[in-house]
């Protein structure tokens, strides 16, 4: 007996063409379109060509097939938030810092073998401030934009994978202030990886991520 259905306002069923394409992204391809891993990466690249190809059939232009409802809205701002503190574990661990922290005591053994005692105590103040700053932002939440200087020339690919038009702080409120309607997505792995740290640091940097920060001023002086 064949089944005539005609109940298709609450439920339709999927064509065939359709569902050939759907399948894939039900059970291989499952990535988040949102991520900055590469599994995800190929899901968004598949939403994007979708949307275009929307697009194209309505004789949209641009990203105008992204809109849910028939009113033009500008399409939505999002912006790339990560820890600071994973960044400033993931430093204390990375090249750039060790290249630091030998010049600093190269420099001090030459002030030394010459008796110069006022470069000698320049020196270690500024060994001293910088141990302080680390402190201040592996452990609270000090601005990190000195670590993110190393990196400058990698900031631009890792705003252009993650799809977002800043860098912040997950912990600077003002600056987060700036885009009280945009998306976020956190980059900070990406962020920690652009710095290549040991194994050992990475996983340190992961792992801050599930502890509160601690306040400025006790960061400050935990040598003290």
């Amino acid at each position: 007996m064949k089944t005539i259905y005609l109940d298709n306002n609450a439920t339709t069923r999927v064509a065939p063409e359709v569902m050939e394409i759907l399948v894939p992204y039900l059970g291989e391809y499952y990535g988040n379109p949102s991520s900055m891993h590469s599994f995800g990466g190929k899901v968004s690249r598949k939403v994007k060509e979708a949307r275009e190809q929307v697009a194209a059939l309505l004789g949209a232009v641009g990203h105008a097939a992204d809109n849910t409802t028939n009113a033009p809205t500008a399409a939505k701002v999002r912006i790339g938030t990560y820890d600071s503190r994973s960044l400033a574990i993931a430093y204390a661990g990375s090249a750039p810092f060790n290249q630091w922290l030998s010049g600093l005591k190269s420099q001090h053994d030459q002030a030394k073998a010459a008796g110069d005692q006022k470069r000698m105590a320049e020196l270690e103040a500024e060994g001293k401030a910088g141990q302080k700053l680390l402190h201040m932002q592996g452990f609270s939440t000090a601005p990190v934009t000195n670590i993110l200087d190393q990196i400058k020339d990698r900031l631009p690919a890792i705003k252009e994978q993650a799809h977002v038009e800043a860098l912040v702080s997950k912990w600077d409120q003002a600056g987060l202030a700036g885009y009280p309607k945009a998306g976020t997505v956190d980059v900070t792995e990406a962020l920690v990886d652009a710095l290549h740290p040991t194994d050992r640091q990475r996983k340190s940097a992961i792992e801050i991520r599930e502890h509160a920060p601690i306040p400025l001023q006790q960061a400050a002086h935990m040598d003290d």
